[in-house]
């Protein structure tokens, strides 16, 4: 924890100061906080040093409470209420503004520690060290690291309070049974591997204990598991109780090739990405070629990886390519006279065979990218990305972002529309907060009928 060592984790005089007035309040009046609050109440109170974790507990906790404030006998000395004994608890007002404070100053220090002014060969999991399997469960995975992550769907920063926040959504959903799944390929196919057995912060980020089922027990001894991606809400309202929780963890995929580049892998192995170090500075006095710019922006291409094993959905995925391309090729042979009146010479032929293949396959490799993108449309943007393609890579940026707007959840590819009857919940949740539930039910029956055989 060597980059921590410039901050003072020890409570100011203050702060223990309105720790000792709630454990004295919780006394005279039976009332307010738990055993949690209770047991940081007294280390507060006798400023024993806490951690980097309770840190972000402690921000979390006032993020989450602070609508508290309104309710009756807030800071009544008399007959306080229990919501003011329990914020006593955790610091008072003080404890908000220390932990907001130190919470900060450990962002600032994780940033400078994510960064490195040179490109360079890093092998990302020895810094963030390997998962281990015990019996079915899978401790220490990594899911997120503090810092910048690049994502096509939006940047978006890791931060003390972003960790928190999804740690304590995940423990309110835990209270109720409800843990997140365990998916492949972030497919929703009515299968789960496993699910989410324990969720955390430590001084790196947020890591995750699974529990696998035995195919996946099997299939992580095999070696046959690469990467995970995380799926999740930045804003979520609980479908019963109203209740508003920030960063919600949806699901966990076990992926080949991982949608956030800065997490590692399952396997020890040396990585050419940025894994646990995020570039923040690259050349700028170099012309790039526009279609590398457009992979680098989140094209559909990708370099190979000479090292990864091929999955049955990789391979059938590019059998499925091959057959379309091959289909193409017969097209193109069959009319390879275009219809022309004039015969045309074998060097016009080869010419005319030659574009048509590149055409086929832009609108292969732009119908991945863009799957949204269709029709004559899809074609134009073909025509587009061979005769002008600095001009096509700054139109797919566009349209990539804004297709991005319409879809929530960060890190998976699910369409933004759903039939499922809670996330429609969810979604009028959002759009209409006043609603109650039963009126929610209604609007999402009257919107989508079908749904109703979801009840």
């Amino acid at each position: 924890m060597a980059k921590y060592d410039h901050i003072d984790f020890k409570p100011p005089q203050n702060v223990a100061k309105a720790a000792a007035l709630g454990l004295r309040y919780r006394e005279e009046h039976g009332r307010g906080g738990t055993e949690v609050g209770v047991a940081r109440a007294r280390d507060l109170s006798n400023r024993r040093n806490v951690s980097p974790e309770t840190i972000g507990r402690m921000v979390s906790y006032f993020a989450r409470h602070e609508v508290d404030k309104q309710g009756k006998g807030w800071a009544d000395a008399s007959d306080p209420s229990a919501g003011y004994i329990a914020w006593l608890l955790w610091g008072g007002d003080a404890g908000q503004r220390w932990a907001n404070k130190v919470s900060r100053q450990m962002d600032a220090a994780d940033a400078k520690s994510n960064r490195s002014s040179a490109p360079a060969v890093v092998c990302a999991d020895q810094e963030l060290g390997y998962p281990t399997l015990d019996g079915d469960i899978l401790r220490g995975v990594r899911l997120f690291v503090y810092g910048l992550t690049e994502h096509p769907m939006g940047d978006f920063t890791v931060d003390r309070t972003f960790a928190a926040d999804m740690v304590s959504a995940w423990q309110r959903l835990a209270e109720e049974r409800y843990f997140a799944p365990l998916l492949v390929e972030h497919t929703a196919d009515g299968h789960a591997y496993g699910f989410i057995y324990d969720l955390r912060v430590d001084d790196k980020g947020v890591v995750a204990d699974f529990k696998l089922t035995p195919s996946m027990v099997a299939a992580y001894e095999a070696q046959e598991l690469a990467y995970v991606s995380p799926s999740f809400y930045p804003q979520w309202t609980h479908p019963h109780t109203g209740e508003e929780l920030r960063h919600v963890l949806r699901e966990v995929s076990f992926v080949s090739v991982p949608h956030l580049k800065n997490i590692g892998a399952l396997h020890p192995a040396y990585s050419l990405s940025e894994g646990f170090v995020h570039l923040m500075e690259s050349p700028m006095d170099q012309e790039k070629d526009p279609e590398v710019e457009n992979m680098e922006e989140g094209g559909s291409e990708e370099p190979p990886a000479e090292s990864a094993e091929i999955t049955p959905e990789a391979l059938m995925a590019f059998m499925g390519e091959v057959s379309a391309k091959l289909d193409a090729v017969m097209e193109m042979l069959a009319g390879a006279g275009g219809g022309d009146d004039e015969p045309l010479d074998n060097g016009e032929k080869v010419a005319k065979l030659q574009r048509r293949l590149d055409l086929a396959e832009a609108r292969a490799d732009i119908a991945q990218a863009l799957p949204h993108v269709k029709g004559q449309e899809l074609i134009d943007l073909a025509e587009l990305k061979l005769d002008k393609p600095a001009l096509y890579a700054s139109t797919a940026k566009l349209l990539t972002a804004k297709k991005s707007q319409t879809q929530q959840p960060i890190g998976n590819s699910a369409p933004g529309v759903s039939v499922n009857l809670d996330d429609a919940l969810r979604a009028i949740a959002k759009e209409k907060p006043s609603l109650t539930y039963a009126q929610r039910l209604d609007e999402a029956i009257r919107r989508n009928p079908a749904l109703k055989g979801q009840l």
